[in-house]
């Protein structure tokens, strides 16, 4: 090397030094590079989760390490796209820089041993919905006690959801996707503090009275298992507990109180919930356009809660908030559109599943209006045309995705369009039919209780002809029939025991039967009698009730329909003395389970009325199923000596009650059971 190029070497060198600490250079992109990692520049990101790097050798180890299997699934490389612009930061003094691990680096992080059993779990291929059950990863992690310093909790500010400013005491830095029902001792004691004064009326005088942590935590459970199962619009894999806003937990605990019949605790924390409610409505302006989230969620529970209370005052409080829940939804704002893979794989998971979560609480709190409208006669307080804009909630499956590659995994193979609310009730009341697995479980549910929202109008309508009122019954028979080739063509509808989302699938099967009632006959007499909570007034209203019984058709398929729901129910062991937590425990499959009571009474007696000789085929078909089904209900002799049509409401009346985990369940079994006594 001759000496002057030695000396151009030393003197590049001598230029390219670091602004931060001095070091030197032999090369620009050295230089660069060495500079990000200063100021913590990471301008290479992952096309499949938020992780980011300083180097581009790095995230292309990255991408064959983690993501593969889903390049290969959608069809690109692992080439990592090039940053479109780049900020530097101008030369500072060195500051020590904290990154927060983005969720899915955290994800990374945890399964590379910090928790053996967890990274087990996390390694088995389709296996991904143990990861979303909090109930198992409970067991296998610590308990969950936070110690943030005392002014990192917003406590107090009802406009918003509460987070922890730090949590520092979680143990090995629990991914975000995990979720969590722990609540730690500081959270139990800002329940009390935020509503003492409340407390102090429903008889819990200080926080010695207030429910331990471990009760909380058991009450979240039940309400996840008995509440969330059924209409899940909250994202467990990635719900903390801890994090959530008090008026939102207090309302959940209320209903998770509730099954344990521990109603003293569950009304003293309904009452709280409310207060907490009144207060934010109470300073939020009139002209406010749009609420957090957790004030829809709080909301719809609350009101939840006071139907199934079996309290008639609670009853009349939950439908008073009615109005307020549907402003609330009203002003709501969710994403019109359901992104498609290619442009929503370069974004944030996280931001799919709050815009999802938004969706889908909008629709619980629609379905919680209607069941008012449903089982309790109540007016519709929002319209299911106010809701058409709306898209419907995303397949079940993916919705439980519990990481970020089970969520495309998901995805794969699948409609990549959730149509809107408006367009799919269209096809369904028009001569289309809706393409295969394009409505999700939740969204057949959705979509039902609009078919139920428009005969009930029918009914109410004064101004229809007879002849014009059958006509428009007969056209919902068939909407009914497409609706039901769309949920039977769902490959997660399955009533099965094994299917995951079977609890998912419990509700719109019950409404699906109750609807075909409703289209033969009108059962609203009885459905506001049940709002009055008077056994004795709503058994006036079941001998009240006028059932025609013809030979047609529809007669036939409505009879099949209540007779099934019977069946469905006793082979689930319902009428079995011991209760299982597995077995339904949805208020909503109960209720809607009347009018298929009343109905195969009254068919029952019209065709044992008669000889037995002059007995159609299949009518002798369905009396020998009913007879077959009777003989697995244990009666008690007396009883079980009575006409089938007799037995069948004691039967019914018998399920009621030894599923009863609401008082309003009590209720109606004791109506149903002096109906029986009265033949």
């Amino acid at each position: 090397m001759s000496p002057s190029t030695g000396k151009g070497a030393s003197h590049r060198r001598a230029s390219l030094k670091c602004t931060y600490c001095e070091r030197a250079f032999s090369r620009t992109e050295h230089l660069t590079r060495h500079e990000r990692s200063h100021r913590n520049e990471k301008p290479f990101s992952c096309n499949y989760c938020d992780a980011t790097f300083s180097r581009k050798d790095v995230i292309k180890r990255h991408h064959l390490r983690y993501h593969q299997a889903i390049a290969e699934m959608v069809g690109v490389t692992s080439e990592p796209a090039l940053p479109t612009f780049l900020h530097p930061a101008p030369p500072a003094p060195v500051q020590p820089v904290i990154m927060s691990p983005s969720p899915q680096d955290v994800f990374l992080d945890f399964s590379q041993g910090e928790n053996p059993a967890v990274a087990a779990l996390s390694r088995q291929d389709g296996h991904s919905s143990l990861l979303m059950d909090n109930y198992i990863m409970d067991a296998f992690l610590p308990d969950l006690d936070t110690q943030s310093a005392p002014d990192e909790w917003h406590a107090g500010n009802l406009s918003g959801t509460f987070i922890p400013g730090g949590l520092t005491g979680r143990p090995l830095d629990l991914p975000f996707w995990r979720g969590s029902l722990e609540l730690s001792e500081k959270k139990r004691g800002q329940l009390f503090t935020e509503t003492k004064d409340v407390l102090r009326k429903a008889g819990i005088g200080n926080i010695a009275e207030f429910p331990t942590r471990l009760s909380l935590e058991r009450f979240l459970v039940t309400f996840f298992e008995c509440f969330l199962d059924y209409l899940p619009f909250i994202h467990v894999p990635t719900w903390q507990a801890e994090a959530a806003h008090p008026c939102l937990l207090l309302a959940m605990l209320a209903v998770g109180a509730g099954p344990y019949k521990e109603y003293d605790v569950a009304h003293a924390l309904y009452y709280a919930a409310r207060s907490l409610i009144m207060t934010y409505l109470g300073n939020t302006p009139s002209s406010a356009s749009e609420h957090p989230l957790w004030v829809m969620q709080s909301l719809l529970i609350t009101i939840s809660y006071g139907v199934r209370s079996g309290e008639r005052e609670m009853f009349d409080d939950a439908v008073s908030w009615t109005s307020s829940l549907a402003n609330v939804v009203r002003w709501g704002s969710t994403p019109d559109k359901y992104c498609d893979l290619e442009h929503d794989i370069q974004g944030s998971w996280q931001d799919w599943v709050e815009d999802e979560m938004a969706v889908r609480t909008h629709w619980a709190a629609y379905t919680v209006l209607c069941v008012l409208t449903v089982c309790f006669n109540v007016p519709p307080v929002l319209m299911s045309h106010e809701m058409s804009h709306i898209r419907l909630p995303c397949n079940e499956s993916e919705w439980s995705s519990a990481t970020f590659e089970s969520w495309i995994k998901a995805r794969m193979g699948r409609c990549r369009d959730c149509p809107c609310f408006g367009e799919a009730l269209e096809i369904l009341l028009g001569s289309g039919a809706l393409q295969r697995n394009t409505i999700s479980l939740f969204g057949t549910y959705v979509l039902l209780h609009a078919i139920l929202q428009n005969i009930w109008a029918l009914r109410r309508n004064i101004w229809l002809e007879p002849t014009h009122l059958a006509s428009c019954l007969q056209k919902t028979d068939v909407s009914l029939g497409r609706w039901h080739s769309c949920w039977a063509g769902n490959v997660e509808s399955s009533v099965s025991p094994r299917n995951p989302h079977s609890a998912v699938t419990a509700n719109p099967a019950a409404l699906f039967r109750l609807a075909y009632m409703w289209v033969g006959v009108d059962f609203s007499s009885v459905r506001a009698a049940i709002a009055s909570h008077d056994p004795e007034t709503i058994e006036r209203s079941f001998k009240q009730l006028s059932i025609p019984i013809t030979g047609s058709d529809l007669t036939f398929k409505i009879i099949m329909q209540a007779v099934d729901a019977l069946k469905t129910r006793v082979k689930l062991g319902m009428m079995l003395r011991e209760q299982r937590l597995g077995c339904f425990q949805s208020l909503e499959v109960h209720l809607f389970s009347l009018e298929c009571c009343l109905f195969a009474c009254a068919w029952l007696k019209a065709a044992e009325s008669r000889p037995e000789q002059e007995w159609s085929a299949d009518e002798a078909q369905v009396i020998q199923l009913v007879r077959e089904i009777l003989s697995e209900v244990d009666l008690p002799a007396t009883r079980s000596q009575t006409a089938n049509a007799v037995r069948v409401v004691y039967a019914w009346a018998l399920i009621l009650k030894r599923r009863a985990v609401w008082k309003l369940q009590k209720i109606i079994a004791d109506s149903l059971e002096q109906f029986a006594d009265s033949f």
